[in-house]
């Protein structure tokens, strides 16, 4: 029986943007995170805001907080 191959990614597990209590927007944050050829970005603000809804909604991504690059 093969083993399955191993796939190494590379992200960022734990982020917090400017409506949180971090800086910069979803979009700095996914274009940082794609200059830096990571695989992965789970953003984890301590918030909800609606705010940002619109920011998002110009995207494309798998879900609300985790953003893959593939």
């Amino acid at each position: 029986m093969n083993k399955p191959e191993l796939i190494d990614y590379k992200g960022v597990i734990h982020i917090h943007s400017k409506y949180s209590d971090g800086s910069g927007g979803f979009r700095k944050i996914l274009q940082a995170a794609q200059a830096s050829n990571l695989d992965f970005v789970i953003i984890t603000d301590h918030n909800r805001s609606e705010e940002h809804t619109s920011e998002l909604q110009s995207h494309s991504f798998i879900s609300y907080s985790v953003f893959c690059f593939q």
